[in-house]
């Protein structure tokens, strides 16, 4: 004969949705039609990853964090020739995904488009460089030069300097020379 009411009150020593004190107290006389008040754990509050494709490493993490997200302590960096360097590529959980207010998400941000260090072409033949160079797309600059130089069909210059870290497939223009006419 007695009537209940839920009431919401934060406890994390139990469980969400369960009952962590009655009100009148366990053991309390009552009377028939009193009310007990059953104050319980609820659960917490869902909210929808936000869509951080794209930003910077720094805005991501305000937007997360401004939406009551914990943010992963250390990102994870993929290769990815589609985003630019230090831009968001995915969270984890993925955006728009239900997670509890103050869950931890992990960003996956971008360390640009995969590299190569630039090796050292200048002194080879034209066509030594090139396969040096070959996950490069390579433009060859002619330069003439004076008969008898010993250069001739050497690589006399490069644009990128040599141990340069360079995205693949980075134009690298190679000088090579060549003797003149005799006249």
């Amino acid at each position: 004969g007695l009537s209940y009411r839920p009431v919401p009150e934060e406890n994390t020593s139990v469980p969400e949705n369960v009952v962590h004190r009655p009100d009148p107290a366990a053991g309390k006389i009552v009377v028939e039609g009193q009310t007990v008040y059953l104050y319980y754990n609820p659960p917490k509050e869902l909210q929808p990853v936000p869509n951080v494709e794209g930003q910077t490493l720094e805005d991501a993490t305000r937007i997360l964090g401004s939406a009551g997200f914990q943010i992963a302590e250390t990102p994870v960096f993929e290769v990815n020739d589609q985003i630019a360097e230090n831009r968001v590529i995915r969270t984890n959980p993925p955006a728009n995904t239900l997670v509890d207010v103050g869950g931890q998400v992990t960003l996956v941000v971008s360390s640009g488009a995969p590299s190569a260090e630039v090796p050292n072409v200048v002194g080879m033949s034209e066509a030594d460089a090139r396969v040096a160079l070959a996950e490069f797309n390579v433009s060859v600059n002619v330069q003439d030069l004076p008969a008898g130089d010993g250069n001739d069909g050497r690589v006399t210059a490069q644009s990128v300097n040599p141990g340069e870290r360079a995205p693949i497939g980075t134009g690298v223009t190679i000088t090579v020379g060549r003797a003149a006419a005799p006249t």
